[in-house]
Order: C-alpha cells, then sequence, then structure tokens
C-alpha cells in the first residue's frame, strides 16, 4: 500500500477523534490491518493501553507480514499488562541496537569525521554531551592524546565508558550527571572542542538554549550529530505513516534475532511519538543552525554524514 493510499484510508479515523470521538468509539470504521494499527497508535496516544493491545493484534492477525504490527502486538500487549517505561531501562537492547544495523555504518561514519576534525584543530580536551559507553567518542580520540571530559546521565553507560577510556590510557574526568546537572555543579572547564552525537534532541527548547549558552561559554568550537528531522506533536494519519514506514527500514535491519532490539528498544521509541505524556523535540539541521546562532555562535558547516533508516544523519559544525 503506498503513503497517499494509507494515508486517505486512516483520515476518517483521524477526523472522528479530531472530533472528539474516543479510540474506543471508532473501532467500526476501521477497514484493514494499517487502520487496525492507527487505532491502536490512536488508542495508546489517549491512554487506553487495553484497546491499544488488542487493535495492534488485530492488524497482525489480518496482515502477518507486517513487521510493524507484529512487533507492536506484542510490545502492547506486556505494555497492557506491566504498563507503561522508560526508553532506556534495558542496556542490554540499547547495546544490540547500537552496535547492529545501520548504526554500525553511522557510527564509524561519524567517529571518522570527528577524528579528521580533531587532527585538523589538535585540541588538548574534548568536552563530550551525552557521551554514552563511547562508541563515537573513543574511535575518534584514541591514540591523538586527547584527553576527555563527559557528561553521561546513566550509570551503567558513565561506568563503561570509564572503563574504556582507562583501558585506552586516556586522560578523563566522566560526570555521571545529566548537562543540566552538570552546568550547574560540575566544575567543567573551558575547551577547544566540544560535541553532543545525538543527544541534545531530548531536551526542551527552553533547556536546549540554556545548555547551548552554557556550551558557547565553554568550547572555540562545537559539534552536533543529529538527525534532520522534525517531529510532529500529534499521531495525523501522515505522521504516522511516515513513523511506521521508517520503522519497517528500521526492523529489517535487525531481522536476525532482533526481538531485543525491537521489544527492548524501537518499539518503545516508536511508541513514544504517539504518547502524549511523552515531550519530542527532534528537529530538522536548519533549526538547528537558527538555535546556535540564537545562542552566539557562527555556523560553520552542516555535513550529511549517513543516509539512516530514520532521518539523514548530520553534523553540524558551529564557532
Amino acid at each position: 500500500m503506498n503513503a497517499m493510499a494509507s494515508t486517505t484510508e486512516l483520515m476518517p479515523l483521524w477526523t472522528s477523534v479530531s472530533a472528539g470521538f474516543t479510540p474506543a468509539e471508532i473501532t467500526g470504521r476501521c477497514r484493514g490491518a494499517r487502520s487496525w494499527l492507527y487505532l491502536a497508535v490512536l488508542a495508546y496516544a489517549h491512554g487506553d493501553d487495553a484497546l491499544a493491545a488488542s487493535a495492534s493484534e488485530r492488524a497482525a492477525d489480518m496482515d502477518g507480514a507486517d513487521t510493524v504490527a507484529r512487533a507492536a502486538a506484542e510490545y502492547l500487549s506486556r505494555v497492557d499488562r506491566q504498563g507503561r517505561g522508560e526508553v532506556y531501562t534495558r542496556p542490554d537492547a540499547f547495546a544490540a541496537f547500537i552496535r547492529g544495523g545501520g548504526n554500525v555504518a553511522l557510527y564509524r561514519e561519524l567517529s571518522s569525521y570527528l577524528r579528521e576534525r580533531y587532527e585538523t584543530l589538535t585540541p588538548q580536551r574534548v568536552l563530550d554531551i551525552g557521551s554514552g559507553d563511547g562508541l563515537a567518542l573513543l574511535p575518534a580520540v584514541t591514540g591523538l592524546g586527547i584527553a576527555v571530559d563527559a557528561v553521561e546521565p546513566s550509570p551503567a553507560l558513565a561506568a563503561t565508558l570509564a572503563e574504556r577510556l582507562t583501558a585506552e590510557g586516556i586522560d578523563h574526568r566522566v560526570w555521571t550527571m545529566t548537562v543540566e546537572a552538570a552546568m550547574a555543579d560540575a566544575e567543567v572547564d573551558a575547551v577547544r572542542v566540544a560535541q553532543s552525537t545525538f543527544c541534545l534532541h531530548n531536551l526542551a527548547p527552553e533547556a536546549r538554549a540554556a545548555t547551548l549558552r552554557w556550551l558557547r561559554s565553554r568550547a572555540d568550537r562545537l559539534f552536533i550529530a543529529e538527525f534532520d528531522i522534525a517531529a510532529e506533536p500529534a499521531p495525523t494519519p501522515g505522521w504516522f505513516t511516515t513513523v511506521v514506514e521508517r520503522y519497517e527500514r528500521g526492523l529489517a535491519e535487525y531481522a536476525d534475532g532482533g526481538a531485543l532490539v525491537a521489544e527492548g528498544f524501537l518499539m518503545p521509541v516508536m511508541f513514544g511519538y504517539f504518547d502524549s505524556g511523552v515531550d519530542h523535540y527532534e528537529q530538522t539541521a536548519a533549526a538547528w543552525s537558527t538555535e546556535l546562532a540564537a545562542a552566539g555562535f557562527t555556523h560553520r558547516e552542516t555535513t550529511r554524514l549517513y543516509d539512516y533508516w530514520w532521518a539523514p544523519a548530520v553534523v553540524i559544525e558551529a564557532s
């Protein structure tokens, strides 16, 4: 089914919900597997996890080849039984995700890009915000004699990062805290280079603006890696179709033994886009440049890094 046909099929459901009907009141308007999956999303957005689970199961039964419907049915069944949880509560799932599929090439390109810039700029110390376990950072700095200051809120990831930095003999300080806490409490020195890779989009606009101003006061050069896409605030048919089509591609990259990734990470992230209690702040590369300018940076260059399944990955350089 093409995107236009799918959106047309879904529009009556969206129109009804927008007019004030609950998802439970419009089940009779579902005509096919994709509309039942959309009803599951609408139910999830309205907090009706039981209907979300049953609607996704109906979608999976009607189209056994629909990988998103099958993964959604399994995930939403668990949500209905156990309740909603945070996305990053399964470190094993995140680790499997980040080191598989398109992430292998994405992080290879990202590390290569950063290393080339480090070799040109020759910083003595790099400040990394949202470092994770160092997947992007370590290949970029190892062997260059660069010290590292890292801010990572996950205790598990921060501990692994510190171990890896120690094993490579890299001088480092790792703060296990959010960037907001680091801005208030950590003794972060001025550096020549700061960076954040796929992290700052998690901050609300006000917090992000404050963080960028703080980074402006701490760094001569800033690199931000993000996806060039703007998330929509409501589960419209067009946004639903965009998300599902892209997650079909993402799930396909983990087809062999990817249940851990699908249920432990990808489905929680996907349904987070449709959770009325979760805000999303992804934006276009142009919008990032505007925010950097407002914080006092000068936009130097945006590099299209990799055509990832979710959206093109870019690196924005500012000074």
